[in-house]
Formats: structure tokens, sequence, C-alpha cells
């Protein structure tokens, strides 16, 4: 199993020191940087020898996946987002963007789900070019109002049927939404990805304190055979080092 942390380029060097495999960088900054900017990334990326396999934050604010859907801007932002994030080592691109796939209220829901899925394979047919996936986040009922539960973002795999559309787990979003892991334990091969932080409002990275949580969490995903990567994606409380020091040993626990 893989561990990195979700955070900025500045932070590369601090992920080394400390024995992680990749950085999780922002799918739209890399997507929208100028070329100028993207040149340093790709510098900096290339002079640690840490990867960046995976990206959040798929869609830039303002984006709208719901009534007018402009499929051309889509279709050109994911081919240049995805050619970037192949560049840079990339395997896995996180669809969260909660505000982009709220459905507004009175919106027809069906309908919704209908262009998120057309959405889904327009990125994903793009995605399988540059040797990527997808994988679909479930977000807690605070952050949008659809795909909530690791359940429904397993159904939407099922759906979608799309071979580079999986689902990511979140343990905070799960522990906050009140889900099982029972939804987990029968995803039947769809989880690609995890996110991590500790079943607390504050969202903190997990410390040794957390280590009966962080442990039912690694059962549940080596009942699946689970050996992919998990990101921290949190507060990294106090600061950025300790916190990715400090988890090391509850990481541990994920290892078969």
């Amino acid at each position: 199993m893989k561990f990195g942390g979700c955070c900025g380029i500045d932070k590369l060097s601090l992920l080394q020191k400390h024995g992680y495999d990749y950085i999780e960088l922002n799918f739209s900054n890399i997507a929208l940087a100028g070329e100028e900017e993207f040149g340093e990334i790709c510098e900096k990326i290339r002079h640690s020898g840490l990867p960046a396999e995976s990206f959040n934050c798929f869609f830039p604010s303002g984006v709208n996946l719901n009534k007018e859907v402009d499929y051309d801007w889509i279709r050109e932002y994911a081919e240049k987002g995805f050619a970037r994030a192949e560049k840079l080592g990339g395997k896995i691109a996180v669809l969260g963007s909660g505000g982009a796939r709220r459905i507004p209220d009175g919106y027809d829901r069906a309908l919704a789900a209908e262009q998120f899925v057309k959405v889904i394979h327009v990125c994903g047919d793009i995605a399988a070019r540059h040797g990527m996936q997808i994988a679909i986040e479930p977000l807690r009922t605070a952050e949008t109002n659809f795909i909530n539960t690791v359940a429904e973002g397993i159904e939407m795999c099922r759906v979608a049927d799309h071979s580079s559309v999986k689902c990511l787990v979140d343990f905070f979003h799960l522990s906050m939404n009140g889900e099982t892991l029972d939804a987990v334990k029968h995803s039947g091969g769809l989880i690609v990805h995890t996110h991590m932080a500790r079943p607390n409002a504050d969202r903190r990275i997990p410390t040794i304190q957390d280590r009966e949580a962080c442990a039912e969490w690694a059962s549940a995903l080596k009942s699946i055979g689970y050996d992919g990567r998990m990101s921290l994606e949190g507060d990294f409380y106090p600061d950025f080092e300790t916190a990715i020091r400090e988890v090391r040993p509850v990481l541990e626990l994920f290892l078969a």
C-alpha cells in the first residue's frame, strides 16, 4: 500500500523526508496553470523523484454539472488536465467537487444523475487514454446533496459502467455521514483510492489516539484485498511536518 498527502507542491520535500510515496495535487490548479508555472511544477516533481500519483479538486470553482452543462468545455478542460497529470505520474483523479455536482432546489434529480453519468463518461474516456482512472468521491451532506455515501458512490459506478470510473472511500466523510463500513466490505472491487482524516469534526490528521477507529478502517480494506493508495486529507495539526510524522504508526495498521 502507498501513502501520500493532499497538499501543495511546497510540501513535496517534507513528504519525501518522512518516507511517503507520492503527493496528491489539485487537478484544477494543474489544468489551469500557465505553461511557465506548470513547467516549474514538473521540474520540482522530477527533481524530488516523488510522483504526483493522485489529484483531487477535479473541477474549479464555479463549474455547474447541472442545468446547461457545457460538455465541450469539460472535454477540453479534461484533455489538458489529464495530459498534464499523466506527465507528473498521475494514476488517479478524484472527482469530489461537491459544489459543482450539487443539485439545485427543485431540479430533477434523475436528470441530474443522467447528466453526471454523461460527464464522467466524457472524462472517463479521456482518463483512459492517459492511463488514469477517475475515483468518484462520496462527500458528507454538509458539502453536497448528491452522492454522499460510499454505497451511493458504488451504485453510481455500477450505473455508469465505465472501466475507468471507480469509487473512493474517504473515512472522514464516511464517519461524518454515520455510514457503516458495510458498503466498503461489499464494494465489489470498485474502490480504487482512499482519503483519511480522523472521525471528528475538526478533520485533523489521525494520531495514535485515533488507533481504534483506524484499525476498523484497516480491517475493512483488508477484507476486500485493497492494496492501493491512501492520501492524508485534512487539517495538518499543529503543523504539516508534525502531522505527517505522528500519523506514521497509524498508517502501519493498513499494511498487510
